[in-house]
Order: structure tokens, then C-alpha cells, then sequence
């Protein structure tokens, strides 16, 4: 969508190829809303009774049980009344750690429309509202005056975690400004998994149960060298038999 836009379909926005057909039984509807200031010029398929538009909700329904196999509905608009697509993603890298490990969390915005934003409000804190343990180093908000179409911006931060489990990262949130009126994007929640080393659950087992864990490690390398012992001299079952020359 670009700021020539002056029509919008479910169709595009659900990436549909085939008509809209209703249920069999029942009522269907079909419910479009846009942003506040967008000001809708007409829609289609119209028709009395059969298709409401609320001014104040911004919401266009259809009563698709009247209108039967209908290739799509429409809304159409001044241009540049649309608000620009903007995306939220985040990455984690990497998606699983050690115990004491630590994962860099990127937060991109990115205009993929051809008007600016103005006055975005980036934030990710929700990890640290949720879990104490945890400890972050670098940037959780971002505030920036103004984005260009095409443009992108970013925070990182990085998280340490001190105990092994499955951490959940609630949604980033982003507040900007179009067209003198405020719109909200979210991201999905994410996760990273804690494992516990292994190399330290055994040095601290070993430390935790001494003398008995190193007794029982020892008393497997004896069974470990009496086998071998049983091996060299022909001993061991289904080996064959040894003699000196």
C-alpha cells in the first residue's frame, strides 16, 4: 500500500485468490475496520439493509448471507489517508543458551510505505517485569523523531540468565504518530531456552556426593580394567584363547 492507495479488498489483506462464498446455513458477515481519520468514500458491494458503515468506529459491514458468491469487498478512500504499513519483528540470537549464557534481543521498526511516521516510542521491557533474575545491559527504549519510508530502526540489548528454564519476552510495544493521530503496533511474544550444562552438573554432583559419586565412578573404571584384563588373556566371554610362542 502506497500513498496513492485509494481502494483496499479482503482480499488483500488475507491474501485470498478465491471468491467469498457464505455458509450454508446461518448468518455471514463480513466486517472491515480502518484506522481513526481515515475517511471512507464508499465501499462495495452495496446495498440497503444488506451494508452498514459506523463513521465513528471506522467499521464497514457486510451481510454476506444477502449477497451470496461475491468476488470481494471494498473499501475506498482519499489517498494518503491511510496510514503507511509499518513492521515490528524481533530476533534472538541465539534462541538457546547455557546456564549463565546470554542472548542479544534486536528490535527492528521498519516504514515499508512511502510517508513518514513521526514520534515513534519503541519499547521491550516486559522480560525484566517478569523475571528478576535476569540482568539486561543496553537499550530497551528507543524514541525517534521522525521515519522516512524505506527506513528502519533497531534497539539491541542483551540478557544474561542465571538459572535454566524456558523465559518468555511479552510483546515490544511501538507508539507513533501519522497524520496527527497516534497508532500502536506489537510484536509477537518470543522465547529462549536455559539448559543446564552438563559438564557443570557433573563437576557439582561429583563435588555435592563425594566420597559416594566418586566411589561409584571409581568403582566403574576398576570393572573397566579388570574387563580388559579379561579380554588380554582370553578370558572374556566369546574371545578366543591366547598362547605363548
Amino acid at each position: 500500500m502506497s500513498s496513492e492507495t485509494t481502494s483496499i479488498g479482503i482480499k488483500e489483506l488475507l491474501g485470498a485468490d478465491a471468491a467469498f462464498s457464505p455458509l450454508d446455513s446461518g448468518l455471514s458477515l463480513v466486517l472491515m475496520q480502518v484506522p481513526t481519520g481515515v475517511n471512507i468514500t464508499t465501499y462495495e458491494p452495496s446495498a440497503e439493509n444488506a451494508s452498514f458503515y459506523n463513521v465513528d468506529d471506522g467499521m464497514v459491514m457486510w451481510n454476506a448471507s444477502y449477497f451470496g458468491d461475491e468476488d470481494d469487498y471494498k473499501i475506498y478512500f482519499s489517498s494518503d489517508e491511510f496510514p503507511p504499513p509499518i513492521s515490528l519483528s524481533r530476533t534472538f540470537d541465539p534462541e538457546s543458551v547455557s546456564v549463565g549464557g546470554a542472548t542479544t534481543v534486536t528490535v527492528t521498526v521498519t516504514n515499508e510505505g512511502d510517508l513518514p511516521i513521526q514520534n515513534l516510542t519503541l519499547s521491550d521491557l516486559g522480560i525484566t517485569q517478569i523475571y528478576s533474575t535476569v540482568s539486561v545491559s543496553g537499550d530497551q527504549v528507543l524514541e525517534h523523531l521522525e521515519l522516512e519510508g524505506g527506513e528502519s530502526v533497531s534497539i539491541s540489548y542483551t540478557v544474561t540468565f542465571p538459572n535454566e528454564g524456558s523465559y518468555t519476552f511479552p510483546k515490544a510495544t511501538l507508539l507513533y504518530e501519522y497524520d496527527g493521530v497516534t497508532y500502536e503496533k506489537r510484536s509477537s511474544t518470543g522465547s529462549v531456552v536455559v539448559s543446564a550444562d552438563p559438564v557443570s552438573v557433573l563437576s557439582q554432583a561429583i563435588a555435592d556426593g563425594w566420597p559416594y559419586t566418586g566411589g561409584v565412578i571409581g568403582l566403574v573404571a576398576i570393572v573397566g580394567i579388570w574387563q580388559i584384563v579379561g579380554l588380554v588373556r582370553g578370558a572374556k566371554s566369546g574371545g578366543g584363547q591366547y598362547y605363548e610362542v
